[in-house]
């Protein structure tokens, strides 16, 4: 009887091992198409394996202006991590629904992720107080894997959220006509002297930013959607559209 109640008691903690959250890029967990799981939690005692980022892309800092942003995943709160890891065909898009239960919660994706170091910003959101945030990102490479991660920043420390939706769009022949006219973009890609961004429905703060992360070109872009980039120097960047709280990110090839 001892030893059944011994081996009761391992198998409980196992389990709950194996659904542990470890505080580094490598152990992210993987979820695939139709992915969902409510009241997701952290202990919030600011201790590892939990508050483990120390390096966040200053792609999604720019935007959001530092500090709320930021802090949801260098400060001592909870964090969590998720990856994805798309199929042999590239132009996968990708959507994540995250219900937050708690104020102060962030939510970001990412390209990049090594050690306790996450960067190359594709969407993000944070949130005040609860509510939900869905962060979309389209034309993955084949093979290519993404990160999702999620933070919280000031009292309570402990992260408490759930996935409501986590879907994966199959490349697509063809472009529906409805979706261009409520999606932003940014074209032409290589760009020479003006990028124009479609469908801003307001006045909206652009950065753009190097691949050091250094900001080199910030303006207010009005609904025409016409920036001037003729005195960027060859290389690669990432536009950052959006406000404090919510935007978007855009790799592009200035000529």
């Amino acid at each position: 009887m001892r030893k059944l109640y011994f081996l009761t008691i391992m198998a409980f903690l196992c389990s709950g091992l194996l659904k542990a959250q470890f505080g580094s890029c490598a152990n992210a967990r993987p979820i695939t198409n139709g992915f969902t799981e409510a009241n997701i939690t952290t202990a919030g005692t600011g201790t590892a394996p939990e508050s483990w980022v120390t390096n966040f892309s200053s792609q999604c800092l720019t935007t959001t202006g530092g500090q709320y942003f930021g802090s949801v995943f260098t400060s001592t709160g909870g964090d969590y991590l998720f990856s994805y890891t798309s199929g042999n065909v590239p132009g996968e898009s990708v959507s994540i629904t995250i219900q937050t239960h708690t104020p102060y919660q962030g939510v970001a994706m990412f390209t990049n992720c090594t050690g306790t170091s996450i960067d190359g910003c594709l969407a993000f959101k944070y949130n005040s107080s609860a509510g939900t945030a869905t962060l979309t990102t389209a034309n993955l490479a084949a093979n290519q894997t993404i990160y999702i991660a999620v933070g919280i920043w000031a009292s309570p420390n402990n992260l408490n959220f759930s996935v409501t939706d986590f879907t994966v769009t199959p490349p697509s022949l063809s472009v529906n006509e409805s979706d261009l006219k409520s999606s932003t973009n940014v074209y032409p890609n290589p760009v020479n002297d003006v990028l124009n961004i479609s469908n801003l429905k307001e006045k909206t703060k652009v950065f753009i930013v190097d691949m050091n992360g250094k900001v080199v070109k910030s303006e207010i872009v009005s609904t025409e959607g016409k920036i001037d980039v003729s005195h960027l120097v060859s290389g690669v960047y990432m536009v950052n559209i959006g406000t404090r709280k919510e935007g978007k990110s855009y790799k592009i090839i200035k000529k």
